[in-house]
């Protein structure tokens, strides 16, 4: 019986390793100069992107705040224990996410490049998936 709990032990031990390996940090993704398609071929204004982005974010529960001509900032608290923040810069034909901050997010520097939970780079990818949608609305 002895040798059957330690297996269990030690099979739960590596079981726990792993998951806890799986979400190491990762390389931050900036998406940078993403262009925007809108569905009748022709630029939108700086407004109605403005207003696209805003409506991207609150539907995913991101708060987005202006910073600027043609600056937002979005932040995303998860379950009140994470929070991420990053700029959105955009034009009338293209836009930009990238990272500001973050809290209990494993940021850091590994070889001299910025790293970061794995979920971070999901919750923009979302955000950005989002945005491209509500851009190609006419």
């Amino acid at each position: 019986m002895k040798i059957f709990l330690r297996g269990l032990v030690v099979a739960l031990s590596i079981t726990l390793a792993i998951a806890a390996h799986a979400r190491s940090a990762v390389p931050v993704i900036n998406h940078e100069n993403i262009v925007i398609v809108p569905a009748n071929g022709k630029n939108q204004s700086l407004d109605t992107v403005k207003a696209a982005i805003i409506r991207a974010g609150t539907n995913l529960q991101w708060n987005i705040s202006e910073n600027g001509n043609g600056k937002l900032i979005g932040t995303l608290n998860v379950r009140s224990k994470h929070t991420i923040v990053v700029d959105i810069a955009y034009a009338t034909d293209k836009f930009s996410i990238t990272y500001k901050d973050s809290t209990n997010m494993k940021f850091g520097t590994e070889d001299g490049k910025p790293v970061i939970h794995p979920f971070y780079n999901k919750w923009v990818k979302h955000l950005l998936d989002s945005i491209r949608v509500e851009t190609q609305k006419p």
